[in-house]
């Protein structure tokens, strides 16, 4: 076994002939060559924290966000950043940053609100607020972002100006409570975009897989 056994796994990203590997508590990549089979550990800047998230955002580069601030202590993703498999470099911006998400031209990122921003962290626009679950996002190769609205079964579609576009509904598991039967409601897991448009998703706590075309 390598060095990802310390520190609990909170990101992976395959790009350039390896896996990059993000873990809880630690302000480090650790780096894993498929063809070597060797592991390397990659410090971060000082004062970036420990990764939350890891996308590929563009050709030879990754994008990330980071769980606690590595400065102000009791503070939560402040920084995105972005690594370049080719040279190693790690630049890291300060800027509020939950979830991410890639399309190889852009990115979209929650805080308070849903922004778009190029793949070098400029942003596109300025926010869009609502009553969103900031927790996870998807972006199509459109520059649609995607995520679920707060409290509800129902998938938001925001344009590259950050306009809504709709509300899709998607089913969810009844479950027995001493009330009755109630609709299981919850964060999802994970959300993502496949080459045909599809939306993936699951619900944190749930066996179930989404599919929404």
């Amino acid at each position: 076994m390598g060095p990802i056994e310390t520190g609990q796994i909170t990101a992976l990203a395959a790009l350039d002939g390896a896996v990059y590997v993000g873990r809880a508590g630690q302000a480090e990549l650790t780096r894993f060559d498929v063809s070597s089979r060797s592991f390397d550990q990659i410090a971060l800047p000082g004062g970036t924290g420990d990764v939350a998230s890891l996308v590929v955002s563009g050709p030879h580069q990754l994008a990330f966000t980071v769980n606690r601030s590595g400065t102000v202590p009791g503070r939560l993703n402040d920084v995105l950043g972005f690594v370049d498999t080719r040279t190693g470099a790690i630049a890291a911006v300060p800027r509020p940053a939950r979830a991410i998400a890639a399309n190889g031209s852009e990115l979209a990122v929650s805080s308070a609100g849903v922004g778009l921003f190029d793949s070098s962290g400029r942003a596109l626009r300025d926010e869009t607020r609502g009553t969103f679950d900031l927790s996870s996002l998807a972006l199509t190769q459109t520059g649609v972002t995607k995520l679920r609205a707060s409290g509800t079964h129902e998938i938001v579609s925001l344009d590259r100006s950050g306009r809504e576009l709709a509300r899709q509904v998607y089913r969810v598991p009844i479950l027995p409570r001493r009330t009755g039967v109630v609709p299981y409601t919850a964060r999802w897991a994970f959300a993502l975009v496949d080459r045909a448009g599809a939306l993936w998703f699951a619900a944190q706590g749930r066996p179930e897989i989404y599919r929404v075309q």
